[in-house]
């Protein structure tokens, strides 16, 4: 990994995309020997690596996609899956979905972003310098919209040219989410310098165990009583994440 850890400043800021890869994500668990090598060998010879390096983590509501469950819960004991689904109880869901999806599909697509996203993003909170979580499509997607706010659905808003072809409110998000990350890459804090266009600015609080505080980019019209950007608590919720962190080997794919 880039000569072993030797050069100075080799880590100097980190996307963390969708929550993967922190510490009880199944894939690769934390104690994985080979990894484990690798990883203290970088931090004895540069002192960096993830405990001092600004982590920038991103999120959508609804990660998960058609078929992608299964994959990986079919390896799962069978103990271990019924206790996790007795944890998301099924009068919490509505009975909706896309066609031919079975019963309660928004259940299914919790559980599948606890194990793979909210959980693995929610246990790094030390290591995470500031979160958010995307609440908001591009008025051009093609998505259906059983899919929700999907996996991917910030990208048209960070990368697409002249800012977005888009909608005025596409446009002031745009602009003001691609402020907060040019502002990240220069200077490993989001809220360092701001592009102007965008809506009214949040001051990006650090994410942490003592303060799990993340920002929300939405669709909402800056006249309305709900705003384009705010802040929100992480509401993660601890419980779940204490059972996938107690049989973190039991989700490995």
């Amino acid at each position: 990994m880039a000569g072993g850890g030797v050069n100075n400043g080799l880590f100097q800021r980190v996307f963390l995309e969708s929550g993967a890869a922190t510490g009880l994500t199944p894939i690769p668990k934390s104690d994985y020997a080979p990894r484990q090598q690798q990883y203290n060998s970088i931090v004895e010879k540069s002192g960096e690596l993830s405990l001092r390096i600004p982590t920038f983590a991103n999120f959508t509501d609804d990660k998960s996609i058609l078929g992608f469950t299964g994959s990986f819960l079919s390896y799962t004991p069978v103990p271990t899956l019924q206790a996790l689904l007795d944890l998301f109880s099924p009068s919490d869901y509505a009975d909706t979905g896309p066609p031919g999806s079975g019963h309660l599909w928004s259940r299914v697509v919790d559980v599948d972003n606890y194990v793979q996203s909210f959980c693995p993003v929610f246990t790094a909170a030390n290591q995470i310098a500031a979160k958010d979580r995307w609440d908001a499509l591009h008025s051009g997607s093609k998505v259906p919209a059983f899919y929700g706010v999907s996996q991917g659905a910030d990208l048209p808003f960070l990368y697409s040219p002249q800012p977005l072809q888009g909608t005025r409110v596409d446009v002031k998000l745009g602009y003001a989410f691609q402020s907060y990350v040019i502002s990240f890459v220069n200077h490993g804090d989001p809220n360092f310098n701001r592009m102007p266009g965008g809506p009214p600015a949040w001051q990006w609080s650090k994410y942490s165990t003592q303060n799990p505080a993340e920002i929300v980019f939405s669709q909402h019209e800056e006249d309305t009583s709900q705003p384009m950007i705010f802040m929100e608590a992480d509401p993660t919720d601890h419980v779940k994440c204490a059972y996938v962190e107690a049989h973190n080997v039991d989700f490995l794919r």
